[in-house]
């Protein structure tokens, strides 16, 4: 059950993320930030990957409809097309990875040195207060949830 209410959090978050996040607002602050560019890299690319990964899983879906593989009903229905489903979208995004690699080797990715930035990012009182409260929630919310409650064990 616990794992359960941990995994429908997750997935609440990366909606919420998903939809009230510009992506490229963080995508910039994370460049202006210290932190390494990989870690700019990684997100935007998660953040703008989801979209073209959830086409591909659904051809994947409508091309194995056709053969009527995975047609079984219950979990273990939903197990087999979540298998099925699996293996071309996990091959498929390792190259679509090994292909980005290459390219962003040839434009010698990372960047060193000072580079031009495009987008500048206002961040206002609020904003800090926010990102400082999303933190303090994001450390001490699990934190409450993995510690037992009351005494019984």
């Amino acid at each position: 059950m616990m794992l359960a209410l941990r995994t429908a959090v997750l997935v609440v978050v990366g909606l919420l993320c998903g939809l009230l996040i510009d992506k490229h607002q963080l995508v910039a602050a994370i460049d202006l930030s210290p932190a390494p560019p990989q870690a700019g890299y990684l997100l935007a690319s998660t953040l703008f990957l989801l979209p073209q990964m959830m086409e591909k899983q659904h051809a994947i879906g409508e091309a194995q409809a056709l053969r009527k593989a995975g047609t079984g009903r219950g979990l273990a229905g939903w197990l087999q097309r979540l298998r099925l489903r699996a293996v071309p979208l996990v091959l498929s995004s390792v190259q679509d990875a090994h292909d980005r690699s290459v390219h962003l080797a040839a434009r010698g990715f990372p960047a060193r040195g000072e580079h031009s930035r495009l987008r500048q990012v206002a961040d206002s009182q609020i904003q800090r207060g926010v990102r400082w409260v999303a933190l303090l929630c994001s450390v001490l919310v699990p934190a409450a949830i993995l510690v037992p409650f009351g005494g019984a064990a």
